[in-house]
């Protein structure tokens, strides 16, 4: 396959170009509204462009390219759902996680998680969280998460393995196995990828749920009270095994019954420790 088109044209689309195709369909496929698309030239098609028109162009999944390349729907059908993406009315972009049936593991920042029940718990609610398999589909854990922009906008949302973006976001990208959400030019609030039958990865994350900000990236993890006040910090590479991780009640971070292995923890005076909870790391309170 040539890499240029008979006008000179390269296959490559510029950054700002593709994610204002992105915008303009909502991001999702304009016909079915599935969260993992392919962007497509649709009239004229990429061997007839002189360049890359983001009016001309849309996100379709691999399904509805497929059936727009062999005469399945026709152009006029993409078109008139170019007017009236599929997103704009349902409201957000959505996809299947295969997060597979083996022993669940969640890599938050840098801190590696095994079989956990929930994340962080925030009075009671778990923003991220992995449920036994349902009967109807024994071979599969079940992952729940809710991810909050900086302002405290509900921006993402992870229902039994479907995906669910807000259409409000600045920017939803897929990009092989990563999904990133973008606040505004060069600002991340949600990076996130899944391997099948390895782990479920926040690469980064920053946002504000409750009162309480959260942020999570190479350099670790860390909680921080409506005050400003950080609860909780938790050093980079390290594994911790248990249900509950972090449970956040009424200002006081509550670390019950884990094993952790080469962790450092850092937080305030309102950390509680069980002796339950074991670890070969170190910790520094107040």
């Amino acid at each position: 396959m040539s890499d240029k088109n008979k006008n000179g044209l390269t296959r490559y689309i510029p950054e700002n170009v593709k994610r204002q195709i992105r915008k303009n369909s909502y991001f999702g496929c304009v016909i079915c509204g599935t969260g993992i698309c392919t962007i497509d030239h649709v009239d004229p098609e990429f061997h007839e462009c002189k360049k890359h028109d983001p009016e001309k162009m849309t996100l379709l999944c691999a399904s509805c390219h497929d059936k727009k390349t062999r005469g399945i729907i026709g152009v006029k059908t993409v078109k008139n759902a170019m007017k009236s993406p599929f997103c704009k009315t349902k409201n957000s972009p959505s996809d299947f996680l295969d997060f597979g049936n083996t022993e669940p593991k969640i890599q938050f920042g840098n801190s590696l998680f095994i079989k956990p029940k929930s994340i962080i718990t925030i009075n009671g609610e778990s923003i991220l969280s992995i449920n036994e398999p349902k009967e109807d589909n024994e071979n599969t854990f079940l992952l729940n998460a809710i991810f909050h922009d900086p302002n405290g906008k509900e921006a993402f949302r992870i229902d039994d393995n479907i995906w669910s973006g807000n259409i409000d976001n600045w920017d939803i990208e897929t990009k092989g196995k990563t999904i990133t959400i973008r606040s505004e030019k060069g600002s991340i609030l949600l990076q996130i990828e899944n391997i099948p039958e390895d782990k479920f990865i926040v690469h980064s994350l920053s946002m504000l749920y409750k009162g309480y900000f959260i942020q999570a990236d190479d350099d670790g993890v860390e909680i921080m009270t409506p005050s400003g006040k950080t609860m909780i910090f938790l050093d980079k590479g390290h594994t911790v095994k248990g249900d509950i991780m972090i449970n956040i009640y009424k200002d006081t971070t509550i670390m019950d019954s884990l094993e952790m292995s080469n962790l450092t923890i850092k937080g305030g005076s309102n950390i509680i420790i069980s002796n339950n909870t074991i670890t070969d790391g170190g910790f520094e309170i107040g």
